[in-house]
């Protein structure tokens, strides 16, 4: 195959060669000739001779010159296939969680990031079905995981007229024979996405349950045959937002912590451990008597590993009566 060095080569020796056979002639008497009416023997003699046959080259070597033009220039890039699909935008959202481990037991916050579909409700209560708390000491109620995926899915999360309505792909009013899951009560299940859908929205308005747009029976065997209020008794009675479990933090500055509570006289013990040691301790105020209240703290830490822990004391016995905990890394 020639490139394009050869094809210009082969063009140029074209061109001399037939520029070589070209003789110059005297045209002088040929030009007076056609002026005054009269063509010079042979002038119109064809191909093979004359002033057409000069013509005749030309052109011929002008369709050469374009001809290899076409060929050399450079096609167009054509694209196939379909268009590339954009990835997902995803954005933080708030996901209620179950308490492990408490009697009875509670709800707890965690802020998770996930599909932002522009539909807040909706992009919430999925996420609430999909997603696993990052603290260990929480259980996801609709962590429901069988052989075939899991339990359920989520259609729509509307409100019209007052209600929150969440429409749920399949009914969960009793899987356990199939489900394998942490299995809390089925109360605080139901409040998991009560409190979920309402802070996605914005809205304190009571929470429906359908399957497929028909009112659903209930969930986890607890009948649902009306929509259902957030309950604040059951989030937990003392929550640390922040930092995050897991998080990690800069020795630069004091760890901020930062939680809300409800605890008698509005009391909350915290301490920052280091394995088994107490290394910090100290108490402040959040919120009393069924108003939740703001709490949080500083502590100046070096670097390591720790466990900031807030929790409540029984005025009777100095049991511990509720607890939050996270597990952070400080730089």
């Amino acid at each position: 195959m020639n490139t394009h060095d050869d094809i210009d080569r082969e063009l140029r020796q074209a061109i001399r060669s037939y520029g070589s056979g070209v003789q110059p002639a005297e045209r002088l008497g040929a030009i007076r000739a056609r002026t005054q009416g009269a063509s010079p023997a042979g002038a119109r003699t064809g191909w093979g001779g004359g002033p057409w046959l000069l013509a005749g080259g030309a052109g011929v070597l002008a369709a050469a010159v374009i001809a290899a033009a076409v060929v050399l220039a450079p096609s167009p890039k054509v694209t196939g296939g379909e268009p590339p699909v954009a990835a997902p935008s995803e954005r933080a959202m708030s996901v209620y969680y179950v308490t492990g481990g408490t009697t009875p037991d509670h709800l707890a916050r965690e802020r998770v990031t996930a599909e932002d579909t522009g539909d807040p409700g909706l992009d919430a209560v999925r996420a609430m079905l999909a997603t696993r708390p990052a603290d260990p000491d929480y259980v996801n109620g609709y962590d429901l995981t069988t052989e075939s995926g899991p339990i359920t899915g989520v259609n729509a999360v509307t409100e019209t007229d007052g209600v929150i309505t969440v429409d749920f792909t399949q009914s969960i009013w009793d899987p356990y024979p199939t489900v394998d899951c942490v299995c809390p009560d089925s109360a605080t299940v139901i409040q998991q996405a009560v409190w979920t859908a309402q802070e996605a929205l914005g809205s304190q308005s009571p929470v429906a349950f359908t399957v497929d747009g028909r009112p659903a029976r209930g969930i986890w065997l607890e009948p649902t045959p009306r929509p259902v209020q957030a309950d604040p008794a059951a989030l937990a009675p003392i929550l640390i937002d922040s930092p995050a479990d897991g998080a990690t933090v800069s020795s630069a500055q004091p760890v901020r912590v930062s939680g809300t509570s409800d605890t008698f006289e509005a009391n909350v013990a915290w301490e920052v451990q280091q394995g088994d040691e107490v290394v910090e301790q100290g108490s402040t105020m959040g919120g009393s008597y069924g108003k939740r209240r703001p709490f949080r703290f500083s502590v100046q830490l070096a670097p390591g590993d720790y466990t900031i822990r807030a929790y409540e004391l029984s005025a009777e016995d100095g049991s511990v009566r509720a607890e939050d905990t996270k597990d952070v890394t400080v730089e």
